[in-house]
């Protein structure tokens, strides 16, 4: 029997939209059937509730990222072979919105910084090429899942966490 390992992300929340405009249709057609008002809204809930993460199959060599859509994990699978080295490195990204007051947008608007912290997983082949297998919010998940790359044989660096251990010992007294 395969066994695979699965580290999980929690809630992706790629479909809300989706669910609310289920919810809408659903809405609609209620006027014709109350029962499709209740189909519509369950399929909302099922696509506003779906998950993230990742799986591997130690046996077969495999790693995935996953969403679980209607109770299932789908999810390409992409073989560990051809990959030589992976790294755990954080990534900052920032981006200027412009944020406008509702009240005088043309007049009180003000740009302002979005900023996103992920913890990537960056696969490097034989070749060189390096591809971002994952971006994850939670370090922790990010740390499971270079764990089980390396369970797999494959040579794995923690940069942020070296980065962050130098940090911590270099740190002044207080």
């Amino acid at each position: 029997m395969n066994k695979t390992i699965c580290i999980p992300e929690g809630y992706t929340y790629d479909y809300v939209v989706h669910g609310f405009v289920l919810w809408i249709i659903g809405g609609v057609l209620a006027t014709v059937h109350p029962l499709f008002f209740f189909l519509f809204f369950v399929a909302g809930i099922v696509l506003m509730v779906s998950k993230s993460g990742v799986e591997i199959d130690p046996e077969k060599h495999q790693i995935r990222k996953y969403a679980t859509l209607f109770f299932q994990r789908r999810g390409k699978w992409i073989s560990l072979d051809k990959y030589i080295f992976a790294r755990l490195d954080q990534n900052d990204n920032t981006v200027k919105i412009f944020q406008y007051n509702l009240a005088m947008p043309m007049v009180t608007g003000r740009r302002i910084n979005s900023r996103t912290h992920t913890f990537d997983i960056i696969l490097l082949d034989e070749t060189g090429k390096e591809m971002i297998f994952n971006q994850f919010f939670n370090y922790a998940a990010a740390k499971k899942v270079l764990a089980e790359i390396r369970k797999a044989g494959i040579q794995a660096r923690d940069i942020f966490g070296e980065r962050l251990k130098f940090q911590l010992k270099n740190r002044l007294p207080r």
